[in-house]
């Protein structure tokens, strides 16, 4: 019993984030997490990314360049949050 109560927990606190790369630069996205679960993508410019995080993940946006990819800024997920529709 104990096993459902924590995985209906860890679902309650996944949230749906949105993010887009409105550079005109080569992104690598992920999130920084502490969990098992982890997030890396590549985002070409003007691609947009939904993906599903925790609301005290932060995602990484790092700059490609020709020797290591430069990290540009961390967002918390919350802020990337999307607002989902109520169902009637």
């Amino acid at each position: 019993m104990n096993a459902a109560l924590t995985t209906v927990s860890k679902l309650d606190r996944s949230i749906t984030c949105y993010y887009a790369n409105t550079s005109q630069k080569l992104q690598i996205v992920r999130i920084d997490t502490d969990s098992k679960n982890s997030f890396e993508k590549v985002a070409f410019p003007g691609e947009r990314l939904l993906f599903n995080a925790r609301r005290d993940d932060r995602l990484e946006v790092y700059v490609a360049t020709d020797t290591q990819p430069v990290l540009s800024h961390r967002i918390e997920c919350d802020r990337l949050q999307i607002q989902e529709p109520a169902i009637a």
